[in-house]
């Protein structure tokens, strides 16, 4: 996402990224996007790994994918969903 950081604070979006994996290392590789406001958390994390878990689990079978790489999803600053993703 770092390499779409321009884009993304010129169009007024912000990346929510979900995180499955350990959240303390992907709070260092953060803490920049975060500072730079393009790059949130989830106020509640958990509901949305389910979430994403659910999806995947009824596309494929498995949530095996977002098990390993994480999940986001982008809104803009005006509240409107206009992706997702794992």
């Amino acid at each position: 996402a770092e390499v779409y950081r321009r884009r993304l604070e010129q169009s007024g979006v912000a990346l929510v990224c979900v995180a499955f994996g350990e959240e303390a290392a992907w709070a260092d590789a953060s803490r920049a996007a975060e500072a730079a406001g393009w790059l949130w958390r989830p106020a509640d994390a958990s509901g949305w790994r389910g979430y994403f878990s659910d999806i995947l689990t009824a596309k494929d079978g498995s949530a095996k994918a977002a098990a390993e790489e994480g999940a986001f999803f982008a809104l803009s600053l005006r509240g409107r969903s206009c992706a997702s993703g794992v």
